[in-house]
């Protein structure tokens, strides 16, 4: 599982970056909402794939199985790229002598661009949310509500097929209107999403808040993604996307530890109304410290 992780997380910045710096400033949303639905919707497919599977085949065939596909993605991109297309973009050897400085200097040069310290403070801050959700969401649907379980994954999947139904139409939208305002309104609906939730009791209700939480967190992805690569220069933008991926790892985890370490003294919808101050001071963060990057 560590390996995989360690996989995934050195592909997912480099790739970005690679989307990033093949695709244009009018078409960067786009082309990001193409890339980041090509990834949701794996992540919606393969867990109903799985499922199916486990009809036919056991737990270690499953495993054996799930390993083509990286193995088959593997092949194809080394039949199907060159070099010089990887290399687009790509920094100098020589880029730290001539920049001064390493990695920890080339990070507080990033961090010093307010739209990328707004971005990662705003991205921290929508994952720590998210874990808490992600943590007590089903306890909650299921122990308060009265929710049944296969009702509460049916809840989940709908939330990802807003998700990535999203994803692409708004970054298309952050092309023609500019990055910044899906990027607030995104953050916005998600405050709104955790203000109401703890008072919301109807199932059909709560099925809608899913759905706008999936609108809302996949209305926010690609915006966000290129706000913070045309936020930077080239030679940066690989380490500042890494950053800001890295600020939703790290927003998550202390999400899910603060949920599971406050939920002794504090009911799930204190928790979930809890969140949405701590959305809020992202959004703030965005509305006044972010500028728009994409210019016409």
């Amino acid at each position: 599982i560590s390996l995989s992780a360690l996989s995934w997380s050195v592909f997912s910045p480099i790739s970005l970056v690679v989307v990033s710096d093949h695709s244009g400033p009018t078409s960067r949303g786009a082309v990001m909402g193409i890339y980041f639905s090509a990834i949701g919707a794996a992540m919606f497919f393969g867990p109903l794939l799985c499922s199916l599977l486990t009809l036919f085949i056991g737990f270690r065939e499953l495993f054996i199985v799930s390993a083509l596909f990286p193995l088959v993605a593997l092949v194809l991109f080394v039949l199907k790229t060159s070099r010089s297309e990887m290399d687009v973009g790509a920094p100098s050897s020589n880029l730290g002598e001539e920049r001064g400085g390493g990695t920890w200097e080339s990070l507080m040069r990033i961090l010093r661009i307010r739209n990328v310290a707004a971005m990662c403070y705003a991205q921290a801050a929508f994952a720590l949310s998210y874990g808490v959700f992600s943590t007590l969401f089903a306890l909650y649907a299921e122990g308060t509500l009265g929710i049944a379980a296969p009702v509460i994954a049916l809840l989940f999947s709908f939330r990802a097929l807003t998700n990535v139904l999203t994803r692409l139409p708004a970054g298309r939208m952050s092309d023609r209107i500019g990055r910044r305002r899906p990027v607030i309104l995104s953050h916005a609906i998600i405050v709104v999403v955790f203000a109401v939730l703890p008072f919301v009791k109807d199932p059909a209700l709560i099925a809608l808040l899913v759905a706008v939480y999936g609108v809302g967190w996949g209305m926010r992805v690609a915006p966000d993604s290129a706000l913070v690569s045309e936020s930077v220069s080239s030679e940066d933008r690989p380490l500042a996307l890494a950053l800001l991926m890295t600020m939703f790892d790290m927003g998550f985890t202390l999400g899910s530890l603060f949920a599971g370490a406050t939920t002794a003294f504090l009911s799930i919808p204190i928790m979930f109304l809890l969140c949405a101050p701590i959305l809020l001071s992202g959004l703030i963060s965005l509305i006044f410290l972010t500028a728009e990057t994409l210019t016409r």
